[in-house]
């Protein structure tokens, strides 16, 4: 999807983060951070089965803080705004991630930490929302200064940290928030009646009783032509007769 666009003078220099590098072999020595938000409900309610297995595997993903928060925010609101001189005016997302992803620095800090704890790198996307990092229990627990304890969730084992994990503060401008050292996350929603699957995928207005029926004459072009609605959906029935 295109993005809308803003005038940014001045903020770049504002907002500029300055990251030192690491030396080579070394984890940040400087003050931890907690991160709020990842300590599992149920840690009053479910007795522990004991500690993760040091040797388990881990997926972590680190999401990263977009540069220039509050001028993102100003040109969403405008850009959204039919009243606003700034209505529809939109960048490629390649001019978004150039005013608005995560530098290439952040990246490299957050890569390097990472490594020197222990973990692989795995992907970056392009826009630099997130890097993936793969290792051990042991690397997790050392690398956010928490600990993985098992539970049986639903009748599913799992882990989840007991300890509010936390991160250097040299990252705290770069780094959001860390997923997946509470692996029961996943199984959430399907546990939870309220948020249960409908009976039909149905798309919101506009949309159309077939591919194509019809275009989106008054939206932005994309992949250099006007698109079509997206189908409205289909009942289970229609589907088993198709």
């Amino acid at each position: 999807m295109l993005i809308a666009s803003l005038a940014l003078a001045g903020a770049g220099a504002s907002e500029a983060l300055a990251l030192p590098a690491l030396p080579t072999g070394a984890l940040p020595t400087d003050a931890q951070i907690k991160l709020p938000g990842l300590l599992p409900s149920f840690l009053d309610t479910l007795p522990s089965l004991g500690a993760a297995p040091n040797r388990q595997r881990v997926l972590v993903l680190v999401d990263m803080r977009p540069r220039h928060k509050r001028a993102l925010a100003r040109f969403v609101r405008r850009v959204s705004n039919p009243k606003s001189p700034r209505y529809r005016h939109y960048l490629t997302p390649a001019q978004f991630r150039n005013r608005f992803a995560p530098s290439a620095a952040a990246v490299s800090a957050v890569k390097q930490f990472g490594r020197l704890s222990g973990f692989q790198v795995g992907g970056v996307p392009r826009n630099h929302h997130f890097i993936a990092l793969t290792g051990t229990v042991a690397d997790a627990e050392n690398a956010f200064h928490t600990r993985l304890d098992q539970f049986r969730v639903e009748g599913t084992l799992v882990h989840a940290p007991v300890v509010p994990p936390s991160i250097p503060a040299s990252l705290r401008r770069v780094v959001s928030k860390v997923s997946g050292l509470d692996t029961a996350d996943q199984m959430r929603p399907l546990s939870t009646p309220a948020a249960s699957p409908p009976p039909a995928f149905v798309g919101a207005p506009p949309c159309s009783s077939f591919f194509g029926e019809q275009l989106a004459s008054s939206a932005p072009t994309a992949y250099g032509s006007v698109q079509p609605w997206v189908v409205c959906g289909y009942t289970p029935d229609q589907l088993q007769r198709a």
